[in-house]
């Protein structure tokens, strides 16, 4: 059922960025749309790992509910809030930092045996 909706948040948060976001930010992210090309300063490549540092999710949630004029950016930005649910907003989020740099997983711990741990309390 997780994968599932997993699943449908992630088409749902792509359909959206397709429809509010890809014309300025490129269908993948990388600032290259279709209207990037006579807009200055240029949209930002998503996937450059370096625009990334310091980004957090209030930061671009700001940005995308009230325009980029509300964080020193560029005021061609249009804030789009009104037009997103929460749902939709944290779809749309996740979409656009799923090119962003990844956390290392966290490494697996093997459990431990019963020898180890009777030898423990011994």
């Amino acid at each position: 059922m997780f994968l599932l909706a997993s699943s449908l948040a992630h088409a749902n948060g792509k359909a959206t960025y397709e429809g509010m976001c890809s014309a300025c930010h490129g269908m993948e992210g990388k600032g290259d749309g279709v209207a990037a090309a006579s807009l200055e300063p240029k949209p930002p490549n998503f996937q450059d790992a370096a625009w990334w540092e310091g980004k957090t999710d209030e930061h671009l949630t700001k940005v995308i509910t009230q325009g980029g004029a509300s964080v020193g950016l560029s005021p061609l930005m249009a804030p789009v809030g009104a037009a997103l649910t929460d749902q939709e907003l944290a779809e749309l989020l996740d979409h656009v930092k799923a090119w962003g740099p990844q956390p290392d997983p966290e490494p697996e711990t093997e459990p431990e045996t019963e020898t180890e741990t009777e030898t423990e309390t011994e």
